[in-house]
């Protein structure tokens, strides 16, 4: 199904609508009986769905995956500056907790031998 030229009365079935949008059959199910989205059951036990009503209720859908954050909106410049400090800050801690280690090592007794 394009959605360039859909016609306002065709209908599919319920697994191509879902392959269609990207979404799992077992959720748009459960999105018609949730009543969001209309659908009809012709004499069988698949349900259609008019065209215009699956581009209507995938237009009013949120997009995929978690918000964006306020970091990956900002300018490449922003985002460079921040990778460097965060990598800064991460070979910065990586040196102290080696020198910690040493440290620690250095300052053990040597262990006595039994005879």
């Amino acid at each position: 199904m394009a959605k360039k030229d859909v016609d306002d009365m065709t209908e599919i079935i319920l697994k191509d609508a879902a392959a269609e949008i990207g979404i799992e059959p077992g959720y748009l199910r459960t999105v018609i009986l949730a009543g969001k989205l209309k659908a009809d059951k012709h004499g069988g036990r698949d349900w259609w769905i008019k065209c215009a009503d699956l581009l209507a209720f995938d237009k009013g859908r949120r997009p995929r995956g978690r918000p964006l954050t306020e970091a990956e909106t900002e300018d490449p410049a922003q985002a460079h500056k921040r990778a460097y400090q965060r990598e800064y800050r991460r070979k910065y801690r990586e040196r102290q907790k080696q020198a910690t280690t040493e440290k620690a090592a250095s300052s053990k007794p040597a262990s006595k031998s039994r005879k």
